[in-house]
């Protein structure tokens, strides 16, 4: 080999390990953004209730179907006035099953009383012929020790 291709060879070898080295520490690619002006948008949420002075809930302990509505509705009314006003038909047979149900419980009330003093006038009496039937047995068997015949 001549001089002249070693010269060559390591020239192109210089050059090679030149664009491994360069290679190597060439710097990383990212991907890019690009800048730009806009208007700033900013957001608030919350979470509220929002009431009047004005507003009144309105509510019942009975249920009950609607026969007439006396107030029209966003209208101001004063304490004490009718807005609506309910069936009454249930209301009323309610009442007269209670009333009954009451008449019930008094009459059956009345027959235990009686019943309970008969029963009790009946117990005292059985325990008083208990008591006279185990006194004469007492005094039988008194009579029997005393005369010897029973020990």
């Amino acid at each position: 080999m001549s001089r002249r291709s070693a010269l060559v060879a390591v020239a192109l070898a210089l050059l090679a390990a030149a664009a491994v080295a360069l290679w190597a520490l060439r710097s990383p690619v990212l991907p890019a953004v690009q800048l730009g002006y806009a208007p700033l948008v900013r957001t608030l949420q919350f979470s509220a209730r929002v009431a009047t002075a004005s507003r009144v809930d309105v509510g019942s302990t009975v249920t009950g179907r609607v026969s007439r509505v006396a107030v029209k509705e966003g209208a101001t009314v004063r304490q004490g006035e009718v807005l609506l006003q309910l069936e009454s038909d249930e209301l009323r047979a309610a009442l007269q099953q209670a009333q009954a149900s009451e008449r019930q419980s008094a009459a059956r009330l009345a027959g235990l009383r009686s019943t309970g003093r008969s029963a009790a006038l009946a117990g005292v009496a059985q325990a008083d012929s208990v008591l006279r039937a185990a006194r004469a047995d007492l005094k039988r068997t008194q009579d029997l020790v005393a005369q010897g015949f029973l020990s």
